[in-house]
């Protein structure tokens, strides 16, 4: 993911750059986009952005597929959404499929689907196929360059008071939280993977078990939001007091505390973590926290862009 490594750059801002004065010099999308390469990172710096006019220098795709989404440019039969509302995907797919299969373009076929997921209020499809369309257009999935509402669809809030009050409550944010939410199940509360992780979190059983007996709390239901949300946000706070920060603790959270501890004594040398995280001998892990940082930057700059 771009914003990933942008953030290695943003973290040393070797120029040594001002945002306020080098924002006195944006006057078009280019000269935009150099204010972001160099400041991107910096809260303060984004914090300047807020309640500007930023419309002028966003991409112009992403202006349009807005624009499509929220002016009735992509009509769907109200009968499948109506089925998809009711939790019957498998007849709603069979319905849309009897309905567009071969009368459609893969770009309609998308937007129809994010459409679907919007109206029906299945996030996980309103997420997954609205970014699936957005790079059917190449658009980049830049929260600066993105108008407001089409950032909101693709990193929604949902559990708001859940997750916003555990964060509290264990001192992490709430972007984490929904960074991490994000990738594990895409707001599904009822996900189980294939290794048998449950829930918006994906938490193992074994781990759920162990953290609930540590928390005081009885045997936990690990598809009940607000039982899941919290032992997350506590795992991972945990996790971030003992590894220092959230991509030390993303890989252990995927890929298991025993691992990074292993792996670290293994591939981390002169403080260079970047070097460590190219080295892990696992992809999954590496690419997880390469996800989930992007995410928390782009819930980060979205929420402090459009609070």
């Amino acid at each position: 993911p771009g914003s990933f490594y942008a953030g290695a750059l943003w973290e040393t801002n070797p120029e040594k750059r001002d945002f306020v004065s080098d924002w006195r010099q944006v006057n078009d999308r280019a000269s935009y986009l150099l204010w972001v390469a160099r400041h991107g990172g910096n809260v303060e710096a984004i914090r300047h952005l807020k309640g500007r006019n930023l419309q002028p220098y966003m991409d112009p795709e992403a202006l349009q597929l807005w624009k499509d989404m929220n002016t009735g440019g992509v009509p769907v039969d109200e009968n499948i959404v109506l089925l998809f509302r009711l939790g019957e995907r498998g007849l709603g797919d069979e319905f849309f499929d009897n309905r567009y299969e071969g009368h459609i373009t893969v770009r309609e076929n998308l937007a129809r689907m994010s459409e679907i997921g919007r109206r029906s209020g299945s996030l996980d499809l309103s997420v997954y196929f609205t970014r699936q369309l957005a790079r059917e257009m190449l658009i980049p999935e830049d929260p600066f360059s993105m108008p407001e509402g089409l950032l909101k669809v693709l990193y929604p809030r949902p559990y708001y008071q859940l997750v916003s009050s555990n964060a509290r409550r264990y001192n992490i944010e709430s972007d984490m939280v929904y960074a991490l939410m994000r990738q594990e199940s895409l707001f599904r509360e009822k996900a189980i993977s294939r290794s048998g992780a449950r829930g918006l979190m994906q938490i193992m059983p074994t781990t759920g078990n162990w953290l609930a007996e540590k928390m005081g709390l009885p045997r936990p239901d690990l598809m009940d939001p607000e039982i899941n949300i919290q032992l997350g946000a506590k795992y991972f706070s945990d996790l971030i007091n003992q590894t220092g920060n959230f991509r030390w603790a993303s890989i252990a959270y995927n890929g298991g505390p025993g691992n990074l501890r292993r792996w670290k004594a293994s591939y981390y040398r002169n403080d260079d973590f970047y070097f460590f995280l190219e080295n892990i001998p696992r992809s999954e892990p590496r690419n997880y926290c390469r996800i989930t940082y992007q995410n928390y930057m782009h819930y980060r700059t979205t929420y402090i862009l459009y609070p």
